[in-house]
This record gives C-alpha cells, structure tokens and sequence, in this order.
C-alpha cells in the first residue's frame, strides 16, 4: 500500500459575502500527512506576506486548506480529507469511503438545527442555515456509510425553497463577518418551511 497526500488551498479575495468564489490551488504532493502539514505551516507567513496588497488594493488570503490522503491499494482506494484553517490548524477530517457508519449522537454535534453557518461547497462561500443534523446513531441498522455523517443546510437559490446541501463539519464555519438582513429573512423563512415538512 502506498499514500499520496494531495494539498491544495483555498484563497478569497477581498470581505467573504454568499456566493463569493474561491480560488483552489493545488500546492503539491507529498509522502504523508505529516510532511504536508509541516510544510503548510511553514508556507503560510511566507503566503500572507507574499499576498499583502498594493494600496487600495482588496486582500487575498488563504480561507483553509485541505489535504486530499489517498490509500493506493489493490482494493478501491479510500481517501480521507484533512482539512486546515487559515493558520495551518487542523479542523477536522472528512472520511470520503463508504465504510459502514453507525450514525452520531446529537450531543457530539458542533452546530444545532436553526444556525446560520458559512460553508464552502464547488470552490464557493456560502451562508446557509442548518435544517438537518448527521443521522442518529441506529445508522448500521439504516445502512448509512460514512459519507452520511454532514449537516443538512438550506440556502438562497433564487427562490428554490427546496435548495439544499450535505455539508461535513470541517467545511462550516461559525460566522463573523456581516449578513445581509435580507439574506437572514429568507434563511430563516427556509428553515421555517423546512421543519414544517
């Protein structure tokens, strides 16, 4: 058997709003783990150093990174992401196999139903608002795979009040920056709609 870890981060460029796109950009490969994660924290002064703009000028930054361990083996491969702050710190892991999965005890959930959250789905910030929890822990008895242990958010698409995604925990972010007070009434209305169904 033989690991690839494969780096990659994300940058954002100037104040985080919903639907703001993310530049991905793949760092490189490494050996382990290990060795990614020690040079990821090497590497980020020299980034914010490097990305400081001119005058007048919005900010670039990393917003997080994620290191992609995939496992070569004669068997179907599985890949675990880890997942990294701005810092270089570890937010948590993402298991991507389809192993079985018991399902989760509520009380070890970071968020609760109701929160408003940041998240980052295909290369975009999003704002959405948690509707679902990860499945109880019957899960083996439901058949659930460890790809079923995400959040369920819903979130502003024009209207689509079913607009929907399946976000694991690493990728949400509590938020800190300003919300449009439009943005949070729909959001609220969708989560409202939601736990009536």
């Amino acid at each position: 058997m033989e690991t690839i870890v494969e780096l990659h981060a994300a940058y954002v460029t100037g104040p985080l709003r919903d639907g703001l796109e993310m530049d991905m950009t793949r760092l490189g490969l490494f050996n382990s783990i290990g060795a990614a994660t020690r040079w990821l924290r090497r590497a980020i002064p020299q980034e914010a150093e490097y990305l400081k703009p001119e005058p007048g000028e919005p900010e670039t930054r990393i917003h997080h990174a994620s290191a992609a361990v995939i496992t070569i083996s004669p068997y179907p491969s599985d890949i675990v992401e880890v997942i990294y702050d701005e810092t270089g710190r570890v937010r948590g892991k993402i298991d991507h196999s389809a192993d079985p999965w018991a399902g989760r005890d509520p009380k070890t959930c970071k968020y609760a139903l109701g929160d408003m959250l940041g998240y980052v789905s295909c290369s975009k910030y999003r704002i959405g608002i948690v509707y679902g929890l990860p499945p109880h822990v019957q899960g083996l008895k439901r058949g659930l795979d460890s790809t079923d242990n995400r959040y369920t958010l819903a979130f502003d698409n024009d209207g689509d009040k079913w607009a929907h995604q399946h976000i694991a925990e690493p990728l949400l972010w509590k938020i800190e920056h300003p919300v449009p007070r439009a943005l949070q009434r729909t959001l609220r209305k969708l989560y409202e709609q939601r736990m009536e169904t």
